[in-house]
């Protein structure tokens, strides 16, 4: 997943990461970086959220989200 481009808003997947807890569900966290596009295109957005909560280390992303 790292590098891909994901979603309708353009973010780039910098890293991610997933760990299984003790109750065998996955969790995880992901580090995402854009061009702005507005005013200063040349300045770029990032942001660090929260994957969703899975049963294996690859389904953190749904649906390009």
């Amino acid at each position: 997943m790292n590098g891909k481009t994901v979603g309708v808003e353009g973010w780039t997947i910098v890293h991610s990461t997933r760990q299984r807890h003790d109750d065998g569900r996955f969790y995880g966290q992901f580090l995402g970086t854009r061009k702005s596009g507005t005013l200063t295109p040349d300045v770029a957005e990032w942001v660090v959220g929260r994957l969703y909560d899975g049963k294996s280390a690859e389904d953190g992303f749904r649906n390009g989200e």
